[in-house]
């Protein structure tokens, strides 16, 4: 009787089994781990946007409807036309809603806001994880080791500490996360077709794209999966791609619901919203094609330096970072020969090393949308739209990693090449993300690397005026000169940035320059006629240079010169009403003072200080009633 033959089961290796018993812990603990150090950080950037100064989120539950029917930005300007600022607005109410669930339950817990987007990330690199495992059954029982080392690479890519250590940047982790398990369930459907599989591919794709927008790039992304490395027939993939397509249409049909067709605008003509214009005999224009294209392919340059050599890091890109080229830049010339070097590679290798030319056209089809490429989208680039490209710049690495660890002792030579990277990886996020701890570090430590920037000159500027306030002199001075520095570079920048005239006029003001103070107001004012805060400070600046005048000069004319020119623009204001009672008192005219005096009482009767001087003037003017009543008054209130 023959025995029947037993066919031999493959063993795992060591690192295999490794890898299938502890690799799921080992991404927990990285993950989480690099980023643990983030719950002590606070709300920054746009953080203001979708959280702290954002009414909707403000409104907790009663705010979702809203969050599902604006743009994401009307939340935090509250104006119909001013959440349009960069082309083909924005469109994110997944995450802003979770903000909005966050603040009815707990209020503004920024420490909380910072754990949940550690979680998110961490079931991220999971997903991350087990749809590559799905992905490569080619790869055999090596499949493991290539998709633990990619999530590895791409768990400790310094390039992430943008999005995982900014809570406003949850959008990218949940879009990403979602279009994964989309992925995942769509590679089951795309072997068995079921109603399951059909649901859970089309509703997490919606919800990655109601999360951010930029994971339509999917679309091509999942497709492309089963014709490069399953080789399954272009027709059968089409027929599979239904699922993901009814996803996008539920999108697309929610979103015009909201905002509308959103027909094409005019090109903003801003520079912080629009890095694309050049400024000529006193006003901007837009680039011609020639002169964008060299900046865009520099930008470009800058995308594939910082996935591959993420040295210095900076949340801002913002013009000027980039100096206007030409194509006999030598930069320029580098980025175009690197990216036409990819596209060849995708050429050469889609057939025999398909999982290489799959990766990177991952990274190429996943960095198009944010490239400029097709339209503005308000900066040169930023380290948050290389989240979804570095899953393929990782899986690049981990296969030339495997195909060199089968070379004669190559394995050896590899995996050390790979802790190495873990190991500069995971360093450089640790010092990387302390800058994130508030806007004052963000901001202070990125101006000294986004030199040519003048919104992060701006922002530098602000934070460290703010910061003036808490010192004494000398510092206070010192610091506010600093300030001062970075304003005058970002205006050299940008002649048209109302706002760094805004804050140069508030550094000035705070160190009793009013003169210059009232200048740089006044230009901001011939940017924007309208600019509020600039009309505003204007009328503060004139009260504290006339309340000057008076109290430290004595000279009553010209202090009551800045008061009613601070009174034309403010007049309910309560010190400047005030300290023009007391400048027409002392010039002796008691019925002007009075006058003053009884409109600054409408504001505050409860001011002990404005009741006595009351009393006095009445007193002064013969009128005993009014007199007694305002000494009683006074009585009154200094008993309480």
């Amino acid at each position: 009787m023959s025995k029947k033959k037993k066919k031999k089961k493959r063993s795992l290796s060591p690192i295999q089994h490794w890898i299938h018993r502890w690799g799921s812990v080992t991404i927990v603990i990285l993950a989480a781990g690099l980023y643990l150090s983030t719950l002590r950080y606070g709300y920054v950037l746009d953080d203001a946007i979708l959280i702290t100064d954002n009414a909707f989120t403000k409104k907790g539950l009663d705010g979702i409807g809203d969050i599902f029917s604006y743009d994401t930005f009307r939340g935090f300007f509250q104006t119909e036309g001013k959440d349009q600022l960069v082309a083909g607005g924005r469109y994110r109410p997944l995450t802003h809603a979770m903000f909005a669930i966050e603040y009815a339950l707990w209020g503004q817990q920024a420490m909380l806001g910072h754990l949940i987007n550690v979680l998110c990330y961490v079931l991220l690199c999971l997903t991350l994880f087990k749809v590559l495992q799905v992905l490569l059954p080619s790869f055999g029982s090596n499949a493991g080791v290539i998709a633990f080392t990619t999530t590895l690479l791409f768990v400790a890519h310094p390039v992430h500490t943008e999005v995982v250590a900014n809570i406003k940047s949850r959008d990218e982790i949940v879009a990403l996360w979602a279009a994964l398990g989309s992925f995942y369930y769509w590679l089951q459907y795309l072997r068995v077709p079921s109603a399951k599989s059909f649901l859970l591919t089309s509703i997490p794709f919606l919800l990655a794209l109601l999360a951010k927008e930029s994971v339509v790039t999917f679309l091509a992304v999942m497709p492309l999966a089963a014709l490069m490395l399953f080789k399954s027939p272009f027709t059968k993939v089409v027929r599979a791609s239904v699922p993901i397509l009814i996803g996008f249409i539920l999108y697309m049909v929610i979103r015009i619901s909201a905002l509308g067709w959103g027909g094409e605008t005019a090109a903003p003509m801003e520079l912080m919203n629009n890095p694309f214009l050049v400024y000529e005999e006193g006003v901007y224009r837009l680039m011609t094609l020639s002169e964008r294209i060299p900046l865009i392919l520099l930008g470009l340059g800058k995308s594939l330096q910082l996935t591959v050599f993420p040295i210095t890091l900076t949340h801002d890109y913002y013009p000027r970072y980039f100096n206007m080229v030409s194509f006999a830049d030598l930069r320029v010339l580098a980025s175009a020969s690197a990216y036409i070097l990819l596209f060849i590679l995708i050429l050469r290798f889609r057939k025999k090393k398909a999982l290489l030319a799959y990766g990177i056209a991952w990274f190429l089809i996943t960095l198009a949308l944010t490239s400029n490429l097709f339209f503005p989208i308000g900066t040169h680039l930023a380290e948050r739209f290389l989240f979804i490209p570095t899953v393929g710049f990782s899986l690049t690495i981990a296969f030339l990693l495997h195909q060199w660890s089968k070379h004669k002792s190559g394995s050896v030579a590899a995996n050390c090449v790979f802790a190495l990277l873990i190991c500069v990886g995971m360093v450089r996020t640790t010092l990387r993300n302390p800058a994130w701890r508030s806007n004052y570090t963000l901001f202070t430590t990125d101006v000294a690397h986004s030199h040519r920037s003048a919104k992060v000159r701006n922002s530098a500027a602000g934070e460290l005026i703010g910061h003036a306030q808490t010192l004494d002199e000398p510092s206070r001075g010192a610091v506010l000169s600093e300030a001062i520095k970075y304003l005058d570079e970002a205006i050299e920048i940008h002649p048209h940035y109302k706002n760094a005239f805004l804050l140069r006029g508030n550094a000035e003001l705070y160190r009793e320059g009013f003169a210059d103070a009232i200048a740089n107001y006044e230009q901001a004012l011939l940017i924007d006629p309208q600019y509020q805060d600039a009309i505003h400070n204007r009328a503060i600046a004139h009260r504290t240079y006339g309340k000057y005048y008076g109290e430290q000069l004595h000279n009553i004319p010209q202090a009551l010169t800045h008061l009613l020119e601070a009174y034309k623009q403010l007049p309910r204001d309560f010190e400047t009403l005030r300290l023009l009672g007391v400048a027409y008192g002392n010039l002796g005219d008691h019925h002007k003072a009075v006058e003053f005096f009884e409109l600054a009482h409408e504001i505050d009767p409860a001011n002990v200080s404005l009741v006595r001087n009351l009393q006095a003037v009445y007193s002064i003017l013969g009128q005993a009633e009014k007199s007694q009543y305002f000494r009683q008054r006074g009585d009154e209130l200094e008993s309480n």
